[in-house]
């Protein structure tokens, strides 16, 4: 081997372990920003509305007059729920009677939750009301998944 084949091995090796240095460094640089939030949202469970006679019969359920617990009803009745046996509690729920960005959501009721997994889990439970009487008419579920960068998939597995 000629003495310049020599020097240009020599280059690219050190230029090799320059690359390499650099990117161990961005994937440092990378680890505590390099997920990204993905947000699935699961079908809506639209419910009918009800009837007068229905409406009639809720006057005398005390929860119907808070859209809070009408919600926590709805969702545990509908849906399975990780918080199913869990008792009402009103701060874990927020009401929203009007929001300027979706005018055409009405009112509703939103609700987090942090799973096992500490994933986030998101509740909106649309709701109207009819003489003081709240009801459901949609229950939706959104789940926020963090999921890491591929690249450090690949560099935990080799």
């Amino acid at each position: 081997m000629s003495r310049q084949q020599r020097t240009q091995r020599t280059e690219r090796g050190v230029l090799r372990s320059i690359l390499c240095a650099w990117s161990a460094v961005g994937l440092l640089l990378c680890v505590p920003g390099c997920s990204d939030t993905h947000t699935f949202h699961a079908p809506d469970v639209d419910l009918p509305p009800p009837g007068l006679g229905q409406i009639s019969a809720w006057r005398s359920e005390e929860y119907r007059k808070d859209p809070k617990q009408v919600a926590h009803v709805e969702l545990i009745g509908h849906l399975d729920v990780p918080f199913k046996l869990e008792p009402f509690h009103a701060d874990t729920y927020t009401f929203v009677e009007r929001n300027p960005d979706r005018p055409d959501w009405g009112s509703y009721v939103t609700r987090g939750y942090v799973d096992h997994s500490g994933n986030q889990r998101r509740y909106r439970v649309k709701v109207r009301q009819h003489d003081g009487v709240w009801y459901a008419i949609q229950l939706s579920r959104f789940i926020d998944v963090e999921m890491q960068h591929p690249a450090l998939d690949d560099a935990h597995h080799h």
